[in-house]
């Protein structure tokens, strides 16, 4: 059956167009009239609401917590001036991709983010959660982001998720204990990391992409990789099936800590599957993790550039520290 489809300038005209509608693709010139449409929560058939690029629905109607069916969700906006986050409570049938745009945050919020109940749409696959890039926070609202991040834990069944422009100061606890099918992972701007969550604990991540961390100073080879720094010697590896690891523009990263020559004699398998290692625009990252890198020993392919100090110490071909990375089929240092 062919999927009816409504301009949004029906929601204020004919009852019938508005609750047989199962699908409203959101043209920008019509989009403002589903704000003062009271019969909203009439759209019983809505399945897809295609709201890309529309200013206007920042701010949605109550009605729009009653579209149980929903499965197509483009956007949405929550946080001050923008649309509660407890709105989505309901909203357990979407599906696919969804971005979550969060802008200027209240206390209040906090109580929002947990009503929303992110973790019950099991069906959503992709999810990018992005916050304001405004200007810097009081300690205050980091508090307050830290609480809404934290309350806006995934599903469980997520394969991709992006987070931008979060301002918080701790990373949720979530990031590491509940998302085992995670694919993909990239973080952007989130400036008042200094470190990275221990996300080798993630045991089907396989692209991991850090980018803009304009605070990011260490790593840690137990922290990074998510062993448990209790267990000695090391017992489990990290970041089992992670292909692809990409950092760009982190210039205060000044350590990524290597394991020990005695940690490498051990059985322990670090990075199994990494094939890719990126790293740009770093200049205060001194020199590499080498024992690390020979235990990541499916590496094919090492790229280096516009790092002042690590391009000063490898870009000599016959130079005895790049000879260190001799087990790298292909190295670019430019």
């Amino acid at each position: 059956m062919k999927t009816k489809s409504h301009g949004l300038e029906d929601l204020d005209g004919r009852v019938e167009a508005r609750t047989t509608a199962s699908s409203l693709a959101c043209d920008p010139s019509l989009v403002s009239q589903i704000k003062t449409s009271k019969g909203i929560d009439r759209l019983v058939n809505l399945r897809h609401l295609l709201n890309v690029c529309t200013p206007a629905l920042r701010k949605v109607p109550e009605g729009f917590a009653q579209l149980t069916g929903i499965r197509t969700l483009r956007e949405f906006h929550g946080g001050r001036r923008c649309s509660k986050l407890g709105y989505l409570n309901k909203l357990d049938q979407l599906s696919e991709s969804l971005v979550l745009v969060i802008g200027v945050l209240d206390a209040e919020d906090v109580d929002e983010a947990q009503e929303a109940k992110l973790m019950n749409k099991i069906h959503i696959r992709n999810l990018r959660i992005k916050f304001c890039n405004e200007a810097e926070t009081t300690n205050e609202d980091a508090t307050v982001r830290n609480q809404v991040m934290e309350a806006l834990q995934p599903p469980k069944n997520l394969h991709q998720l992006k987070i931008e422009y979060y301002k918080g100061t701790k990373f949720p606890s979530w990031t590491t204990y509940s998302l085992n099918n995670l694919i993909s992972l990239e973080i952007y701007e989130c400036n008042n990391w200094s470190t990275l969550p221990p996300l080798g604990k993630l045991p089907c991540l396989e692209d991991l992409k850090v980018w803009a961390m304009e605070r990011l100073q260490f790593l840690g080879r137990r922290e990074f990789l998510g062993i448990d720094a209790n267990s000695m010697p090391l017992s489990t590896g990290g970041f089992p099936k992670l292909k692809k690891l990409y950092f760009s523009e982190c210039p205060m990263w000044n350590e990524w800590e290597d394991i020990t020559a005695e940690e490498e004699e051990e059985t322990v398998v670090i990075m199994p599957c990494l094939r890719e290692l990126t790293i740009r625009y770093c200049s205060g990252l001194t020199s590499l993790p080498h024992i690390l890198l020979r235990k990541a020993s499916s590496l094919q392919f090492l790229a280096i550039e516009k790092c002042r100090l690590l391009t000063k110490r490898y870009e000599d071909k016959n130079g005895l520290r790049r000879r260190s990375l001799s087990k790298i089929p292909r190295v670019l240092v430019y």
